[in-house]
């Protein structure tokens, strides 16, 4: 039989195979990298053993937030406008 493993290479990661009674040592290691759509790999942490991710915005959601924010500005304008 064999397990996988991750050979990591800064924030990106490649799956291996390796026999179930192999030692894992770094680069590779057994921990599963996160596969949440709103993280983000940046590291992993051989001290604490961890995938290191920061949470990111969908470009969906990024793109809704922006026009929210470009109507918001232009009423803002145009009330400035109006006060004049």
């Amino acid at each position: 039989m064999a397990k996988k493993v991750f050979k990591v290479d800064g924030n990106k990661f490649t799956e291996w195979e390796a026999p179930d009674d192999e030692l894992i040592v770094k680069p590779f290691t057994e921990v599963v990298p996160p596969d949440a759509t709103d993280k983000m790999i940046i590291s992993f942490n051989w001290i604490t053993n961890q995938w290191e991710t920061v949470d990111v915005v969908s470009k969906k959601d990024f793109d809704t937030t922006n026009e929210a924010l470009v109507e918001l500005a232009q009423k803002i304008s145009g009330l400035e406008k109006k006060g004049e």
